[in-house]
């Protein structure tokens, strides 16, 4: 008996390719933590998005309130006022450059994990 040589099959794309790219696109579009929901990582997804939300507030708020501020005491011709808020936002520039550096990798942990986390899970029925 002989054995022809049998060429291999073509690689297949994972069967849970195409919820892995949904659920990756929810945590890219929506808010880091809805792909961990969609995956049904309930507890994971809430983490996600509330260490987000909390360490991007914390950069955006005070810096729009100073910046705000700055901008009224100018229009005021308050210039010791502004000067004060302006240096405020230099004094803590590195802490804000820390909590927007988090963010932003929070933000990119959230797409990748959610998109290796749909691809292990088993297909939905």
């Amino acid at each position: 008996m002989t054995e022809t040589p049998s060429t291999p099959a073509p690689p297949q794309p994972p069967a849970n390719r195409g919820e892995a790219i949904k659920a990756a696109m929810l945590s890219a579009l929506v808010i880091p933590g809805a792909g961990q929901w969609y995956n049904r990582q309930w507890l994971k997804g809430t983490f996600v998005c509330l260490v987000f939300l909390i360490a991007s507030l914390a950069v955006l708020l005070p810096l729009g309130y100073f910046i705000a501020m700055y901008y009224i005491q100018i229009g005021q011709n308050n210039l010791d006022q502004a000067e004060k808020s302006i240096q405020f936002l230099r004094n803590e520039f590195s802490n804000f450059c820390i909590l927007a550096f988090s963010s932003i990798v929070l933000y990119i942990y959230s797409i990748w994990d959610a998109y290796a986390q749909a691809l292990r899970k088993p297909p939905r029925a």
